[in-house]
Order: C-alpha cells, then structure tokens, then sequence
C-alpha cells in the first residue's frame, strides 16, 4: 500500500522497514547471530530520530531549534550511537539494519544536516561520529 513496495513473486511488501528487513534476508544479508528484533528496534529507532523528531517539529523554525538544541535530540542520537558495535551496527558485518541507517542519513544529510552547516556553521552530527 504504501512505498516503498517490493513485489517478489505472490509476496507483495511495503513500508520501508518491512522492505528492509524481507530484502535483507532474501539477499543474505543477516550475519550469523542476527537478532531480527534488534535489528528491527535499531530500524524503528531511526524513525524516531529522523522521521517523527524532525517530521514533527521541522515547519516551524523556533520548534526545531528547540528541539534540535534540546534533550531529545541528544538522548535519540546518543541512542543510536550506543547501539553500534562498529564497524557495523552488529559488528563485523553489514545488516539490514545497516542499509536502513545509511538511506537515512543520506536523506538528512543532503536535506538538512549539510545546509544547515554550511548556512549556519552548526554541525550537528559532531557530537556523533
């Protein structure tokens, strides 16, 4: 129903974290000792930092500010980052987990992360390497 939508045969699945994980496994991307679970909260942790935090407070300048100068900010992304065993989120190897991950940060950093620093010298992502 909503995008976006991979189509395998008979299997027909949406939204991205479903997609994610149902091509993850079908590409033999789970490393051994892969919890699904886990990799699905990390996927619905990413929602929340960049999704729902951004998509609910990014019309209104003031509201951003305050969120991105807030706790909740800090306390989300620091979430993220304890999650990561490194190199990879899991460890050794890449999981779905991990290509959820990088299309969020690629879509945050060219559409906000990015413009903002070069706009206003604020490097958000400094605190999280």
């Amino acid at each position: 129903f909503a995008p976006p939508v991979v189509t395998d045969g008979d299997n027909v699945i949406s939204q991205s974290i479903a997609c994610t994980m149902y091509l993850g496994k079908k590409l033999l991307l789970m490393p051994e000792g892969f919890d699904e679970y886990k990799g699905l909260q990390f996927c619905l942790d990413c929602v929340d930092v960049f999704e729902n935090g951004f998509g609910k407070n990014n019309e209104h300048g003031p509201t951003l500010k305050n969120y991105l100068s807030g706790d909740r900010w800090k306390m989300l992304m620091g979430n993220l980052e304890r999650q990561i065993k490194g190199p990879y989120i899991f460890g050794d190897k890449p999981s779905p987990a991990d290509f959820f991950l990088t299309q969020h940060m690629e879509w945050r950093t060219n559409t906000f992360f990015e413009p903002l620093k070069a706009k206003y010298g604020i490097d958000l992502l400094a605190a999280y390497p």
